[in-house]
């Protein structure tokens, strides 16, 4: 076949580098892309830095926690530079836009680091997200409802006909809810009565501004469904390409949300498939997940472990080709 006869857009191919600035955890991801929106990873890292701990109470990102998070960074910078991507694109999120002291802390990073950090609102974050997640979907993407569940924040994309319909950001996530309503581990009955009920006033706005989603498929991404999909797998070494399009049904949701909450921290640390710094939020994660789920009715969940780092380079690669 002629090349004339290919679309263009599908022949490009770029190498680029996103940065993700979350309220738990720092996340880098080296890719190349095409036009198909085909992206084939280099080299990616993670650091749970918890840059959002404790804002419930100060306000504030802590002294602590940004030079947790400036540590991390300089280390992507050096992995970014090794790899000499053509753009890097980096982003921050609920922590650092709600921070007194964010602006702050995006001008040490592009200071320090060299990067250049961006804070985002809940929509665009819940735009981007959505591009990463529906990237590596199989099956029927038309009608969809994508959740984000953040440390500060948790996004709901509504898909309907494969267009993003509506977007809603909450700041319900897997820290502040952990900081905010448990007091221990094992979590007690207090702490998941107080628990739910805290997600249940978030929901309900979630339901007030969302509406009625119809009949569409939940999807899910970030650290709390992909380590279920880990640990429902057993998964000792974490592969991507088994996390994607995992399904959880409910009862399942529920039983895995049973067992954490029962378990102490070590007990926790012991599961197969949590990530090491990831033991203390799994209940409230699990918990959001779990409340999602039986608000709107769903019977089973499908887990995608791509989510905002793609949809960051995605989005640069079609603006980098206008």
């Amino acid at each position: 076949m002629s090349n004339s006869l290919i679309p263009l857009n599908t022949l490009r191919s770029k190498r680029l580098a996103a940065v993700d600035v979350g309220s738990n955890t720092l996340r880098l991801l080296i890719a190349d892309v095409d036009g198909a929106h085909r992206i084939t990873p280099l080299r990616g890292a993670r650091e749970m830095t918890r840059l959002g701990k404790g804002m419930i109470v100060t306000g504030r990102l802590s002294d602590d926690a940004m030079e947790r998070s400036l540590q991390a960074l300089t280390g992507f910078a050096g992995l970014i530079r090794e790899a000499a991507p053509e753009r890097v694109v980096a982003a921050a999120t609920s922590a650092v836009r709600e921070a007194a002291n964010g602006p702050e802390f995006v001008a040490r990073v592009r200071t320090e680091t060299g990067l250049d950090l961006r804070m985002i609102d809940g929509e665009e974050e819940g735009r981007l997200t959505s591009l990463g997640a529906a990237s590596v979907l199989t099956g029927d993407t038309r009608d969809l409802l994508i959740v984000d569940i953040g440390g500060g924040s948790t996004e709901f994309i509504l898909v309907k006909g494969g267009e993003r319909h509506k977007a809603v950001s909450v700041p319900l996530g897997v820290v502040t809810a952990t900081e905010r309503c448990i007091s221990g581990a094992p979590a007690t009955p207090r702490d998941l009565y107080e628990l739910d009920d805290y997600i249940r006033g978030h929901m309900a706005e979630v339901r007030r501004r969302l509406g009625d989603v119809g009949r569409v498929r939940l999807v899910a991404t970030a650290g709390t469904p992909t380590t279920l999909a880990a640990i429902d797998q057993e998964m000792i070494v974490y592969r991507p390409e088994r996390i994607n399009n995992y399904v959880l049904p409910l009862e399942r949701v529920e039983e895995l949300h049973g067992w954490l909450a029962s378990l102490g921290l070590d007990d926790r640390r012991r599961v197969v498939g949590i990530e090491s710094g990831r033991e203390e939020v799994m209940v409230a994660g699990c918990a959001i997940l779990l409340r999602i789920m039986q608000d709107y009715h769903f019977a089973a969940v499908a887990v995608s472990d791509s989510g905002l780092r793609e949809g960051m380079i995605i989005d640069l690669f079609e603006r980098m080709g206008k």
